[in-house]
């Protein structure tokens, strides 16, 4: 989602019944505000569902005993995982349950 802006010389600047920057900007909210509920939503219906993982990486905590593991389901969802520092699940498929949503991600 991005808000057009005119550019002198293209066909678009000389089109009839421009669209102020106002009403571009509240479209752009409302648009934003749509696309995060349906992402929220999409996210809802994966909950207690088992997907195989592909774990890319983790966080670099040295000053915890915990951390968090990140990855991808099939489908492109981002899942996050608590893992014990010093535990290595990279570039591994392992399965897990999707437990929570937290931050905009699925957490397992």
């Amino acid at each position: 989602i991005f808000t057009y802006s005119l550019r002198q010389g293209t066909k678009a600047a000389s089109l009839p019944n421009q669209i102020n920057n106002d009403t571009k900007k509240l479209r752009s909210r409302q648009l934003h505000h749509l696309a995060n509920k349906a992402k929220q939503n999409f996210l809802q219906k994966n909950l207690d569902k088992t997907f195989p993982v592909l774990w890319e990486g983790h966080s670099n905590n040295t000053e915890n005993i915990k951390q968090q593991a990140f990855g991808y389901t099939p489908n492109y969802l981002r899942i996050t995982r608590t893992i014990t520092v010093g535990e290595s699940i990279e570039n591994q498929i392992l399965p897990v349950r999707l437990l929570s949503i937290r931050d905009g991600m699925l957490h397992a």
